[in-house]
């Protein structure tokens, strides 16, 4: 069951091909998933900002007592940022997220980083403008006028003495600052509309985008399949082809739907994680960064243990829809030969072998997942150590601490996201392998030419031409047959079981194709026929006829348009008038599947009318009345005379009582031809004919 990694990405590019159709579609969800990225990374930097700004505006300060480092300090730091400093007279105020920068910065004077060195990280004040009303008043009257730092209007006031100003002088004091926090409000709400619009945009795009994949994924499977020669068809359980055309493909829409632009989001989520933790803060982003190789480590190992686990999912599925396809439609021959417990024990083995691949896949995310979760913890706690002692040195403020904190648990949020769609994504890779398993095999039976042929103008003479012909190398099946038919005859072909009979009707239309010698319509090769054409004008009725969970009207036609009159015509040519006509809903009666509701000699009737409708010139009949009661034999042969009339036709049958008026009777033997000759003849030479013959009719006949 292990499968090749290599295998994957081919696969996945072969599977983006089915984009192309769709691809306005994709660059338009990917844009809208793009955006509400965007929009919910911006969301914690709004928090931080705001934390920094308007909730707790934290400034350092420095006295200079030169006017000449002061005019420094003033064109090299205040006019470079002139948010983030304040001028009070001989004092400046610094933002104390952007000190530790500024102090770093190698561009500033020696005698500007020299003053910036003189300031003490701990001491953290916050500016206040102490000519709007009553603040100086409060000030007086809670003692605090000496710890006032500056000479100008605006003045820094210890952090840790503004607890004792008054509810009222605090609410002006932060006035602006509560109005920006309205603002950043507002800015929050606008981020998370618009992060939903644009979710909900990429959401409706990626549907609609995987239903068009799927659809003609499931058309294109669908249609191969219908091109392929029957030994193909006839070689994989029906089962397994339903489970490839429906469940395979289903997997494959959820691979476009909710894997494809979430893994991408994903991504673009934890890569904008990391960008923005080093836009933040470079020295705390390092730390967050070697955080993150553990998960990394782990999430890529378990996707290869998750990779093995869902393809046994996706085989034991397979194997259970199969068995159940087949058992439940042999459902009779189970009962009829009591083989009820052996079948349940067969499934039942069947069924835990997919409970354990199942639980083998839950085993994985049970470890998984947990591990996650550690490890994000394990990352956060990193950082708020780091980013505690980097506050209190006045490296970080408490707003970068905050956002980090928010934007490590939103880089987490993807990878445990990504180990759940492991499941849809191994699936579907799994998924995909059998579908293009289907694809891939070119067991076409080969077109000449595309030139279309009007089969009203086909005669229907036949000639078989030392034609060979095995289902298997080595077994064959025909051997150097020849004969020939004229325009307009009936003939009858008969022989033991395993003779070759059914195989002549095969390689006529070509279901299979003949390894030697040549098969001529009307003198030319059925292989210079298009298929279309060579099996619209050559049908056979088969001993068990399929019929659809359909109308009989529908039953009938099959796509062609013919008027209910003509159909009743054709019906009553068949002596299947009287039948239909009884039923209450007459041509619109509704048959179950395989037509059920029907006994198997009216099903054969229809048989007969769907031929008769599509108007061939020449008719098969492959053991078509084996399965009929003597009336309705005898009703049918009353109609045939007059149904075959202008027509090429064949008759294979063991019946011999159907064929007494055939115009030549071909006799086959281990896939030759060993007697020929009308039924009369073919009597009087005594041989392999007149003796089956005698054994259907005659009671008292012994073949010695």
């Amino acid at each position: 069951m292990k499968v090749s990694t290599t295998k994957d990405f081919p696969m996945f590019i072969r599977l983006m091909k089915y984009l192309r159709p769709y691809r306005g579609l994709a660059i338009l969800s990917l844009l809208a998933l793009l955006l509400s990225t965007v929009a919910e990374l911006l969301v914690p930097v709004v928090l931080q900002t705001t934390v920094d700004n308007q909730l707790i505006p934290q400034f350092v300060y420095a006295q200079v007592l030169d006017n000449t480092d002061l005019t420094t300090l003033d064109k090299e730091l205040y006019r470079k940022n002139p948010q983030d400093i304040v001028l009070s007279g001989n004092f400046i105020f610094i933002k104390s997220q952007i000190y530790q920068s500024n102090l770093q910065d190698r561009s500033l004077s020696s005698s500007a980083r020299g003053i910036l060195q003189t300031i003490d990280p701990s001491d953290l004040v916050v500016p206040i403008d102490t000519s709007q009303e009553g603040i100086l008043e409060e000030i007086q009257n809670g003692g605090l006028a000496p710890s006032l730092l500056g000479n100008g209007n605006i003045k820094g006031i210890p952090l840790d003495f503004l607890g004792r100003l008054s509810s009222g002088a605090r609410e002006v004091v932060f006035g602006q600052s509560i109005d920006a926090l309205g603002r950043s409000a507002m800015y929050l709400l606008g981020l998370s509309v618009f992060s939903l619009v644009f979710t909900f945009g990429q959401i409706f795009l990626t549907a609609k985008l995987g239903q068009g994949v799927m659809k003609d994924l499931r058309l294109e499977l669908f249609g191969h399949l219908l091109g392929q020669k029957m030994g193909y068809i006839q070689d994989v359980p029906v089962g397994t082809m339903v489970s490839r055309v429906t469940n395979d493909v289903e997997t494959i829409n959820e691979l476009f739907t909710s894997v494809l632009t979430s893994l991408i989001k994903d991504l673009a989520v934890m890569v904008g994680v990391i960008v923005t933790l080093f836009v933040l803060d470079q020295k705390l982003g390092y730390v967050a960064l070697a955080t993150l190789p553990p998960v990394l480590i782990a999430t890529d190992f378990f996707r290869k243990k998750a990779r093995d686990a869902y393809r046994k999912v996706r085989h034991w599925v397979s194997e259970v829809n199969r068995y159940l396809s087949e058992h439940l439609s042999g459902m009779s021959i189970i009962h009829a030969f009591v083989k009820e417990h052996r079948v349940i024990k067969e499934f039942e083995e069947r069924n835990s072998k997919l409970m354990k691949a199942n639980l083998g896949e839950m085993y994985i995310f049970a470890v998984f997942r947990p591990l996650v979760d550690l490890l994000s913890t394990i990352s956060v706690a990193i950082v708020i150590f780091f980013g505690a002692r980097f506050y209190f040195q006045a490296s970080v403020s408490l707003g970068i601490l905050i956002a980090f904190i928010n934007l490590i648990r939103k880089f987490y949020e993807p990878v445990m996201d990504m180990s759940e769609k492991f499941t849809i994504l191994q699936s579907a890779l799994a998924g995909s392998e059998r579908v293009f398993g289907v694809l891939d095999v070119n067991e076409l039976i080969p077109e000449s030419t595309t030139t279309p042929v009007d089969i009203s103008g086909i005669k229907g003479a036949i000639r078989f031409d030392k034609v060979g012909f095995s289902y298997k190398e080595g077994e064959p099946i025909l051997q150097d047959l020849s004969f020939s038919i004229k325009p307009g005859q009936k003939i009858a072909i008969v022989g033991s079981t395993g003779a070759g009979k059914t195989t002549i009707a095969n390689i006529l239309t070509r279901l299979w194709d003949i390894q030697s010698g040549q098969i001529w319509l009307d003198g030319v090769p059925v292989s210079a026929y298009r298929l279309n054409d060579l099996r619209a004008a050559v049908m056979p009725i088969q001993q068990e006829m399929s019929l659809f969970s359909q109308s009989i009207r529908e039953n009938i036609l099959l796509g062609k348009k013919i008027g209910d009159e003509e159909i009743w015509q054709l019906l009553e040519a068949i002596q299947a008038k009287d039948f239909i006509a009884a039923l209450p809903e007459g041509l619109d009666t509704v048959l179950s599947e395989r037509g059920t509701n029907l006994s198997t000699g009216q099903r054969q009737l229809l048989a007969f009318a769907r031929i008769l409708a599509q108007n061939p010139r020449i008719i098969i009949l492959d053991e078509a009345t084996a399965n009929i009661d003597t009336e309705t034999e005898s009703r049918i042969q009353k109609a045939l005379s007059q149904v075959l009339s202008g027509r090429t036709s064949l008759i294979i049958a063991h019946r011999l009582s159907t064929i007494r008026d055939a115009d030549e009777i071909l006799v086959l033997s281990k896939g030759k031809v060993i007697e020929q000759g009308n039924h009369s003849a073919l009597m009087n030479i005594d041989g392999v004919y007149s003796r089956l013959y005698r054994l259907q009719f005659e009671k008292n006949y012994i073949d010695v």
